[in-house]
């Protein structure tokens, strides 16, 4: 099983702009956004905005890096 991460940028007018699709196995899996100043305690941490696949167990509210998000997937969507 392989993760890639593809930088994007959300088209939102108000909010966090930097995001990461995020494929396994060449798949679309799930969409994570890099939180801002607004969060507060949570700035820099990634947010699970969307997965493409049901999922097992609770979501966390936010992840430290880009290995927890991966580590979290592999998983939740085994």
């Amino acid at each position: 099983m392989s993760f890639e991460f593809r930088s994007v940028t959300l088209d939102v007018t108000h909010g966090d702009t930097s995001a990461m699709l995020v494929f396994r196995d060449e798949r679309l899996l799930a969409v994570i956004s890099r939180l801002g100043e607004l969060h507060e305690g949570l700035a820099g941490q990634w947010y699970l905005e969307t997965l493409f696949r049901d999922a097992l167990g609770r979501r966390p509210e936010a992840f430290e890096s880009l290995d927890e998000v991966k580590s979290w997937l592999s998983q939740a969507a085994a």
